[in-house]
């Protein structure tokens, strides 16, 4: 069935962003977040009818409090990878007290992985005070909540999703980020103290399998047994270029 296969894929597409966000977060990068933003916009106008939706750090970097907004249906969006409670208090403080219940009247919390469970709520009735809408079980979403409403899609409403999601995340990681090679030294230096042996090599000495991803070698100590791990971005190193 042809829905199935869309959906299926629209799935692990959303899986793969999210698995990549945390990849990110735990190497001190940041960067994944702001192509994010970018992202969302038109997956949020397809998926919710927020036809008016912007990114408002085009406008000015770093605008407080809120990240996308629809001034049409008067709906505001922040975008975060913090999930906790903490995040979303001081969210609604900074939107109280840049007095943006003035121009927007519903505020939604958009967290880039999963969000909690449940939320207690506390002390959040008495911030939003009645001069804008939040709900803490209705506004703050996810990947999962996205995929929920998708999956009630038909086929002429998923397929332009799946075709948004191939493009900018085709091979698994978004396009245009660009390698840190300070994070991805850090990131093979914890690599290094799991295992003896490490090595890095360009595609063409590993395979000449068109396509085949770069990977790292992995080796335990008598180099008998190892894991190969996949490397998720382009590098250009000397005369040397390894792609995923």
């Amino acid at each position: 069935m042809k829905l199935l296969q869309v959906h299926n894929r629209i799935n692990e597409l959303m899986s793969h962003w999210v698995t990549q966000i945390k990849g990110f977060a735990g190497m001190s990068r940041t960067d994944i977040n702001h192509v994010s933003e970018t992202i969302l916009v038109p997956l949020l106008r397809a998926v919710y009818g927020w036809s008016g939706l912007h990114n408002l750090n085009t406008l000015s970097v770093n605008y407080p409090a809120i990240d996308l907004a629809d001034d049409t249906a008067g709906v505001v969006i922040q975008v975060t990878s913090t999930a906790n409670s903490n995040k979303i208090k001081h969210t609604l403080l900074k939107f109280v007290e840049h007095k943006l219940y003035e121009q927007y009247d519903h505020l939604i919390v958009y967290i880039l992985v999963e969000k909690q469970k449940t939320y207690s709520g506390k002390g959040f009735d008495e911030i939003i005070d009645d001069r804008f809408q939040f709900d803490k079980d209705a506004d703050i979403l996810d990947y999962r909540d996205l995929l929920a409403a998708i999956g009630g899609f038909q086929i002429d409403r998923a397929t332009p999703i799946l075709e948004f999601l191939e493009a900018n995340f085709r091979d698994g990681r978004a396009v245009g980020l660009p390698l840190d090679p300070h994070a991805l030294a850090r990131y093979l230096e914890a690599v290094r103290e799991r295992y003896s042996l490490a090595e890095t090599r360009p595609y063409r000495q590993l395979s000449e399998q068109r396509g085949a991803p770069a990977r790292l070698s992995l080796l335990d100590d008598d180099g008998r047994e190892g894991v190969y791990v996949p490397l998720r971005y382009d590098l250009h190193l000397s005369d040397h270029t390894a792609q995923r």
